[in-house]
């Protein structure tokens, strides 16, 4: 820890999600994050699609749903500090 390595994600980030791709989501501190992957499934959606609300209710739908959603989409997901 404390070597800037969330510092240098966030920059690497920031230009490539502004310039390369059309839609992007940055999520931090994954472990820190007690949520099931279906909350971070439903954080990534909602991120990534612009909408409120995604139902996700297990790993699985939500596999399913973003396989679906995303398809045809150029996007840039980044996880930082994940375990």
């Amino acid at each position: 820890g404390g070597v800037g390595k969330t510092t240098m994600v966030n920059a690497i980030y920031n230009k490539l999600s502004s310039s390369k791709f059309k839609d992007a989501c940055l999520l931090e501190d994954i472990k820190e994050n007690k949520h099931r992957m279906y909350s971070l499934q439903n954080i990534l959606l909602s991120k990534l699609l612009g909408e409120k609300e995604n139902c996700v209710n297990n790993k699985e739908e939500g596999r399913s749903m973003m396989a679906r959603r995303l398809r045809f989409k150029k996007v840039l997901i980044v996880l930082d500090d994940v375990w």
